[in-house]
């Protein structure tokens, strides 16, 4: 074949690749339709759709936008359930993967070094948003991350636009862009610090400082955010301070949790391939000189940069959550898909293209693993281990158990409070169920046959604080309770606090989650008669002489990790 009829064939083929790339994005997407209601929802989710019930312009812990996208996806499909919560992070996954497209396709065709590679820089960028495990799993979990993910990207992209052309109307879109994001979550100060310090350090970059179309993106920000600044204002700043300053407690430095951040990044995110590509994609962006067209690459690369210098600075102190890199790693992957291709000169391209695309192939053989473990019905789990020692059993199931009994347990919830109000006989009748943890909290209320209002009895904790602002202890005066832990233990702990507060504190009721005969977890209800109307006060000791507890022992936020 002679070099026209390759120049030929390459064309034909990088023709092709977007009629691909939609129709894997359109097969992901109907895959994931179905998987959205394979898992119960997380404590955090339910927790999240909990805020939907409390229409608000702010909530304790993040921004309220991820709220708002529950209300209207639960409102347009009429219920809630799994899909319709999780909807959402579906669509936005999908609008991140076709945004990363556009973006390392425009990207490539600024320098292209063949004919197909904005095409194929497109596809992969793409490719690795839809397969990377770290954005499947936001694909399918509806928290905060999704959207800011996406608006992260879709600011970016625009904001690149925007310095390379100086049109206003990207300017515009950009700063709207960024106001979403940061209506979504407060990592997204990370871009703005990004953005400066590329402005900063580039002398092309520092030219538009001087220019009135940063101010038109911040003025086109502003108007998403203001209603949001203007809640916290009222309530104390309460948002900036937990995420500022109470996520951010560390008493001395714990350096083992920088191997635990690297290891999970290079094999749960992203997969370790993929991990070591972006990275390289960074050091060659960050070395490019600022001549030429406007450096645009390396916007991406400082988006990417600093929040991954910052999370791996705080790894000395604290742990970070696997899905907190989310945002940062688009621009390094980015850049990464439109290194992609290996000029044919070098002699080591044969090789360099088989090792990448064996990363390629690691990173969504690792997604596709994981989707088949999360699958698993509970059934066949518990038969895998039917013959196991009793602890090995326990081990074995210990990541399932999340997954386990949270309709059961809303069922039963609702079940004692209708005897609970059919005993009482007196008018008005009332019983209100009260939890230690967020999300078991969160959970009951969801998988109630009615929704039941829940309400959080536990000191002061890092999450879940949301529910303070709902809780309206006073107005339930003369009421009775059903009071929900997960050990027999907290149970116990926490009946010399209630009898401060109730009349009559009954025994607690065991409540086992049983499958295939074979009990997996098992849950405590104490039924409580006739509360004071005095809110609790956790700073007190408890009437039988010990602290309550610390939930921290308590995880029940629906998910492992």
């Amino acid at each position: 074949m002679n070099g026209s009829a390759k120049t030929a064939w390459s064309r034909e083929r990088a023709g092709r690749l977007p009629a691909l790339f939609f129709l894997l994005l359109a097969g992901v997407v109907v895959f994931r339709m179905w998987f959205l209601t394979v898992l119960p929802l997380s404590g955090d989710e339910a927790y999240h759709w909990q805020w939907s019930r409390h229409p608000a312009l702010g909530y304790y812990d993040h921004p309220p936008l991820t709220a708002y996208l529950i209300w209207l996806s639960t409102r347009l499909f009429g219920r809630s359930t799994e899909f319709t919560v999780r909807f959402p992070a579906l669509l936005l996954l999908a609008g991140t993967a076709l945004v990363c497209c556009l973006w390392a396709r425009w990207l490539q065709q600024r320098a292209p070094r063949r004919p197909t590679a904005p095409a194929a820089a497109g596809f992969l960028a793409g490719l690795l948003i839809l397969g990377a495990p770290l954005y499947a799993g936001l694909g399918m979990y509806m928290s905060t991350d999704p959207p800011f993910v996406f608006f992260a990207a879709l600011a970016t992209y625009l904001l690149s636009r925007a310095l390379d052309s100086g049109r206003p109307a990207f300017w515009a879109a950009a700063g709207a862009a960024l106001g979403f994001a940061l209506l979504s979550k407060l990592l997204a100060v990370f871009l703005i610090l990004g953005v400066g310090f590329f402005c900063l350090v580039s002398p092309r970059g520092r030219r538009w400082l001087r220019r009135p179309q940063p101010f038109l993106a911040g003025a086109c920000s502003l108007p998403v955010i203001l209603p949001w600044l203007w809640w916290n204002g009222r309530h104390g700043w309460i948002t900036f301070a937990f995420n500022f300053v109470r996520r951010q407690e560390s008493n001395r430095p714990a350096p083992e949790h920088l191997p635990e951040f690297v290891l999970g990044q290079a094999f749960l995110a992203l997969s370790p391939g993929i991990f070591l590509l972006a990275l390289l994609a960074l050091v060659r962006v960050l070395r490019e000189r600022d001549e030429g067209p406007f450096p645009v690459r390396r916007l991406a690369g400082f988006t990417a940069l600093v929040p991954l210098a910052y999370f791996t600075y705080a790894a000395f102190w604290r742990r970070i959550g696997l899905h907190w890199t989310a945002a940062a790693w688009l621009g390094a992957i980015v850049c990464a898909a439109c290194d992609w291709e290996t000029p044919r000169s070098d002699p080591r391209a044969r090789r360099i293209r088989g090792l990448k695309r064996t990363s390629v192939c690691l990173c969504l053989g690792l997604t596709i693993a994981a989707h088949l473990v999360c699958s698993l019905p509970p059934g066949l789990v518990a038969r895998l281990t039917w013959r196991l020692p009793p602890e090995q059993q326990l081990r074995a199931t210990g990541l399932y158990a999340w997954r386990y009994g949270w309709r059961e347990l809303g069922n039963r919830v609702e079940t004692v409070r209708n005897e609970m109000l059919a005993a009482q006989g007196r008018e008005p009748p009332g019983v209100f169920v009260i939890c230690r943890a967020y999300g078991m909290a969160s959970s009951i209320a969801f998988y109630s046959p009615s929704r039941l209002a829940t309400h959080l009895w536990t000191s002061p904790k890092v999450h879940g604080e949301s529910y303070r602002l709902w809780d309206d202890y006073p107005a339930l005066r003369g009421q009775d309770a059903v009071y929900v832990v997960q050990r027999e233990r907290n149970a116990r702990h926490a009946m010399g606090k209630l009898s401060e507060h109730f009349e009559e504190v009954f025994e607690p009721e065991r409540f086992p989650i049983v499958v295939l005969g074979r009990e997996v977890r098992c849950f405590f209800l104490l039924r409580c008669r006739r509360f004071n109307g005095v809110a609790p006060d956790f700073s007190r000791r408890a009437a039988s002489g010990g602290a309550l507890p610390s939930s921290g022992g308590e995880k029940i936020d629906g998910a492992p990790g």
